[in-house]
């Protein structure tokens, strides 16, 4: 399967020292690899706002293999998914049949391998001729918690039900739905307010208020990221049926955590030449309409 990115809104120029502080990267390399951040922390396991998850699902025909590895980048070492060691791998009882799906546990990587860079990789082989024939190529850079490491990202948990035409099949799940999260590097932003007012024209012709809302606006900036990542992100997590965010920005005025949304559009993104990664913004609302006044 091959993803290709469709179009641009324009391009934005940078330097090194720019994009190394937008982004948080320690190194100029890691800047450019497209690794999505990824924390843990070894001091409170149970804490869930500070140990993150990613979930994988992939569908297979009858006659394919399926071989799932945890790869340390910086010792060269593959670790096969075979068991819930590092995570939870979903039985077809669970998920269906011809369906690989796995729960990656950041906290248990970290307690068990430890820090650093990491590839999850998939592999789909002929089951006749061992011929791969799809593979699928996720990168992370898994960091202790911190409020300095976490600075400029944002976490989103997604909650997917029904299914996409020529995409993942999220029915039938014994859990009712599949539940996935990825984090950013970027920043949720409060973008104003929308009302809407429902009225009705009396005899007189006068306006008869039945009933107003205010509705918050927000706007989801994503950086640095390539193609690969912003598409899954863009024709799969962000059609889940509940999205909620969390904003680890110390700088925000605002301390959004655990913020339900739902989708109201996607703005062209804006090409980064030095790297070829793209920043995307997003429009959301709130998913909670809770300011409703009504008259009746």
């Amino acid at each position: 399967m091959t993803l290709q990115f469709l179009a641009t809104k324009g391009t934005a120029t940078a330097n090194k020292k720019l994009i190394q502080s937008s982004i948080g990267c320690s190194n100029y390399t890691e800047c450019f690899e497209g690794r999505l951040p990824a924390f843990a922390n070894l001091s409170d396991l149970t804490d869930s706002k500070t140990n993150d998850f990613n979930s994988f699902l992939l569908e297979y025909n009858s006659f394919n293999d399926i071989n799932a590895v945890l790869i340390n980048k910086d010792t060269g070492i593959e670790y096969p998914i075979i068991d819930n060691t590092y995570g939870k791998l979903f039985t077809p009882a669970q998920i269906g049949s011809l369906k690989f799906g796995f729960l990656l546990r950041w906290r248990e990587v970290a307690n068990l391998i430890g820090f650093g860079n990491y590839d999850f990789k998939i592999e789909v082989s002929n089951s006749i001729t061992t011929d791969i024939v799809f593979t699928e190529l996720h990168k992370f850079r898994l960091m202790p918690f911190t409020c300095e490491n976490a600075d400029n990202t944002v976490r989103i948990t997604l909650e997917k039900l029904g299914y996409i035409e020529n995409g993942n099949d999220y029915r039938g799940f014994s859990t009712g739905s599949w539940t996935d999260q990825i984090r950013f590097y970027g920043k949720l932003s409060n973008a104003g307010h929308n009302t809407e007012t429902d009225n009705l024209l009396l005899s007189n012709r006068q306006l008869h208020q039945i009933q107003t809302q205010i509705i918050d606006k927000f706007s989801l900036r994503i950086d640095s990221v390539i193609s690969s990542d912003a598409m899954r992100f863009l024709k799969d997590d962000l059609l889940s049926n509940v999205l909620t965010v969390d904003d680890y920005n110390r700088s925000n005025i605002t301390n959004y955590k655990s913020l339900k949304v739902s989708l109201v559009d996607i703005e062209d993104p804006i090409q980064h030449e030095i790297n070829g990664t793209y920043t995307y913004t997003i429009n959301l609302v709130e998913f909670n309409q809770s300011t409703l006044k009504r008259n009746f």
